[in-house]
Protein backbone atom coordinates (compact mmCIF):
# COMPACT_ATOMS: atom_id res chain seq x y z
CA UNK A 1 0.00 0.00 0.00
CA UNK A 2 1.15 3.47 -1.08
CA UNK A 3 2.02 5.74 1.83
CA UNK A 4 -1.53 7.82 2.02
CA UNK A 5 -1.51 11.05 3.57
CA UNK A 6 -1.94 12.03 7.50
CA UNK A 7 -6.06 12.18 8.06
CA UNK A 8 -6.18 15.86 8.60
CA UNK A 9 -4.08 17.05 5.24
CA UNK A 10 -7.31 15.45 3.31
CA UNK A 11 -9.48 17.92 5.33
CA UNK A 12 -6.96 20.44 4.69
CA UNK A 13 -6.70 19.98 1.01
CA UNK A 14 -10.36 20.63 1.17
CA UNK A 15 -10.53 23.45 3.18
CA UNK A 16 -8.03 25.25 0.93
CA UNK A 17 -10.65 24.90 -1.96
CA UNK A 18 -13.03 26.69 0.45
CA UNK A 19 -14.34 30.35 0.09
CA UNK A 20 -11.55 32.68 1.57
CA UNK A 21 -12.52 33.72 5.39
CA UNK A 22 -10.71 34.69 7.92
CA UNK A 23 -7.50 32.42 8.78
CA UNK A 24 -7.62 31.26 4.79
CA UNK A 25 -4.00 32.44 3.89
CA UNK A 26 -2.76 30.86 7.01
CA UNK A 27 -4.32 27.27 6.67
CA UNK A 28 -2.92 27.25 3.03
CA UNK A 29 0.60 28.29 4.07
CA UNK A 30 0.24 25.51 6.37
CA UNK A 31 -0.20 22.90 3.58
CA UNK A 32 3.58 23.73 2.33
CA UNK A 33 4.77 22.45 5.22
CA UNK A 34 2.23 19.57 6.18
CA UNK A 35 2.79 18.29 2.68
CA UNK A 36 6.47 19.11 2.09
CA UNK A 37 8.20 15.81 3.22
CA UNK A 38 6.09 13.37 1.77
CA UNK A 39 4.52 15.20 -1.37
CA UNK A 40 6.98 17.67 -2.42
CA UNK A 41 5.55 18.70 -5.67
CA UNK A 42 2.03 19.18 -3.61
CA UNK A 43 4.01 21.48 -1.11
CA UNK A 44 5.76 23.38 -4.59
CA UNK A 45 2.25 24.19 -5.73
CA UNK A 46 0.71 25.51 -3.13
CA UNK A 47 3.79 27.46 -2.86
CA UNK A 48 2.99 29.25 -5.56
CA UNK A 49 -0.20 30.03 -4.80
CA UNK A 50 0.26 31.28 -1.72
CA UNK A 51 3.00 33.48 -4.07
CA UNK A 52 1.20 34.48 -6.70
CA UNK A 53 -1.65 35.43 -4.13
CA UNK A 54 0.25 37.36 -1.54
CA UNK A 55 0.32 40.71 -2.08
CA UNK A 56 -3.95 40.63 -3.45
CA UNK A 57 -6.54 41.87 -0.38
CA UNK A 58 -8.70 39.47 1.43
CA UNK A 59 -11.49 41.28 -0.68
CA UNK A 60 -9.97 40.43 -4.57
CA UNK A 61 -9.39 37.09 -3.47
CA UNK A 62 -12.90 36.10 -2.51
CA UNK A 63 -13.85 38.05 -5.76
CA UNK A 64 -11.06 35.65 -7.76
CA UNK A 65 -12.65 32.69 -5.89
CA UNK A 66 -16.24 33.77 -6.80
CA UNK A 67 -15.25 34.09 -10.44
CA UNK A 68 -13.16 31.07 -10.43
CA UNK A 69 -15.88 28.56 -9.39
CA UNK A 70 -18.98 30.60 -8.57
CA UNK A 71 -20.42 32.89 -11.11
CA UNK A 72 -19.76 31.86 -14.89
CA UNK A 73 -17.18 29.64 -13.31
CA UNK A 74 -13.62 28.77 -14.86
CA UNK A 75 -14.00 25.74 -13.20
CA UNK A 76 -16.56 24.67 -11.86
CA UNK A 77 -15.74 21.89 -8.75
CA UNK A 78 -18.65 19.59 -9.18
CA UNK A 79 -17.00 16.64 -10.15
CA UNK A 80 -19.61 14.49 -12.02
CA UNK A 81 -20.56 17.82 -14.56
CA UNK A 82 -16.75 16.50 -16.01
CA UNK A 83 -17.88 12.69 -16.10
CA UNK A 84 -21.16 13.34 -17.06
CA UNK A 85 -21.84 16.78 -18.33
CA UNK A 86 -24.44 18.77 -16.88
CA UNK A 87 -27.38 17.43 -17.64
CA UNK A 88 -27.53 13.24 -17.42
CA UNK A 89 -29.72 10.84 -15.07
CA UNK A 90 -26.59 9.29 -14.24
CA UNK A 91 -25.00 12.51 -12.44
CA UNK A 92 -27.95 12.40 -10.40
CA UNK A 93 -27.66 8.48 -9.48
CA UNK A 94 -23.71 9.39 -8.31
CA UNK A 95 -24.96 12.54 -6.62
CA UNK A 96 -27.67 10.85 -4.77
CA UNK A 97 -25.44 7.47 -4.01
CA UNK A 98 -22.83 10.04 -2.16
CA UNK A 99 -25.63 11.68 -0.37
CA UNK A 100 -26.39 8.82 0.80
CA UNK A 101 -22.90 7.34 1.76
CA UNK A 102 -22.46 10.64 3.80
CA UNK A 103 -25.37 10.72 5.58
CA UNK A 104 -24.21 6.75 6.71
CA UNK A 105 -20.76 7.95 7.98
CA UNK A 106 -22.01 11.33 9.80
CA UNK A 107 -20.32 13.24 7.34
CA UNK A 108 -21.87 16.91 7.30
CA UNK A 109 -22.40 18.21 3.64
CA UNK A 110 -22.68 21.87 4.83
CA UNK A 111 -25.70 22.67 2.01
CA UNK A 112 -22.83 21.85 -0.69
CA UNK A 113 -23.73 19.79 -3.48
CA UNK A 114 -22.38 15.91 -3.15
CA UNK A 115 -20.22 15.94 -5.85
CA UNK A 116 -18.05 19.06 -4.92
CA UNK A 117 -13.95 18.39 -4.46
CA UNK A 118 -13.52 19.51 -1.27
CA UNK A 119 -16.48 17.45 -0.06
CA UNK A 120 -14.95 14.27 -1.84
CA UNK A 121 -11.97 15.01 -0.10
CA UNK A 122 -12.94 14.75 3.43
CA UNK A 123 -15.21 11.22 2.38
CA UNK A 124 -12.06 9.94 1.82
CA UNK A 125 -11.09 10.06 5.39
CA UNK A 126 -14.52 7.97 5.99
CA UNK A 127 -13.81 5.02 3.72
CA UNK A 128 -11.83 1.58 3.43
CA UNK A 129 -8.48 1.91 1.23
CA UNK A 130 -10.21 0.02 -1.46
CA UNK A 131 -12.84 2.31 -1.79
CA UNK A 132 -10.64 5.60 -1.97
CA UNK A 133 -8.92 3.43 -4.40
CA UNK A 134 -12.45 3.21 -6.45
CA UNK A 135 -13.45 6.83 -6.00
CA UNK A 136 -9.68 8.12 -6.85
CA UNK A 137 -9.82 5.84 -10.11
CA UNK A 138 -13.49 6.92 -11.16
CA UNK A 139 -14.76 10.21 -9.45
CA UNK A 140 -11.59 12.04 -8.51
CA UNK A 141 -8.85 12.00 -10.85
CA UNK A 142 -10.35 12.78 -14.38
CA UNK A 143 -12.25 15.58 -12.90
CA UNK A 144 -9.00 17.09 -11.16
CA UNK A 145 -7.08 16.77 -14.12
CA UNK A 146 -9.72 18.40 -16.31
CA UNK A 147 -10.16 21.36 -13.50
CA UNK A 148 -6.40 21.82 -13.95
CA UNK A 149 -6.68 22.67 -17.77
CA UNK A 150 -8.98 24.55 -17.79
CA UNK A 151 -7.33 26.59 -14.73
CA UNK A 152 -3.93 26.79 -16.23
CA UNK A 153 -5.51 27.83 -19.51
CA UNK A 154 -7.42 30.42 -17.47
CA UNK A 155 -3.79 31.63 -16.23
CA UNK A 156 -5.51 31.37 -12.78
CA UNK A 157 -3.67 31.24 -9.53
CA UNK A 158 -5.87 28.30 -7.78
CA UNK A 159 -4.50 25.99 -10.50
CA UNK A 160 -1.87 25.64 -8.15
CA UNK A 161 -4.17 24.61 -5.20
CA UNK A 162 -5.82 21.99 -7.63
CA UNK A 163 -2.38 20.43 -8.93
CA UNK A 164 -1.34 19.91 -5.63
CA UNK A 165 -4.64 18.35 -4.81
CA UNK A 166 -4.25 15.93 -7.52
CA UNK A 167 -0.76 15.36 -7.01
CA UNK A 168 -1.80 14.05 -3.81
CA UNK A 169 -4.26 12.04 -4.80
CA UNK A 170 -1.69 10.37 -7.65
CA UNK A 171 0.75 9.82 -5.19
CA UNK A 172 -1.66 7.83 -2.88
CA UNK A 173 -3.85 6.00 -5.35
CA UNK A 174 -1.42 6.03 -8.62
CA UNK A 175 -2.82 4.99 -11.71
CA UNK A 176 -2.47 0.96 -12.70
CA UNK A 177 -1.26 0.03 -15.90
CA UNK A 178 -2.79 -1.99 -18.15
CA UNK A 179 -0.97 -5.62 -17.47
CA UNK A 180 -1.52 -4.88 -13.66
Amino acid sequence: MVGTIPVASYAALANALEYPEPGYREKVQLLVGTLGSRYPLAAEQIAKFVAQTASRPVEELEELYTRTFDMAPVCVPYVTSYIYGQENFQRGELMALLKEEYRKCGLDAHGELPDHIGLLLRFLDYISEEEKQDLAKYVIRKPLKEMVSRLGEAGNPFRYLMSAVLDVIQADYPEKKQND
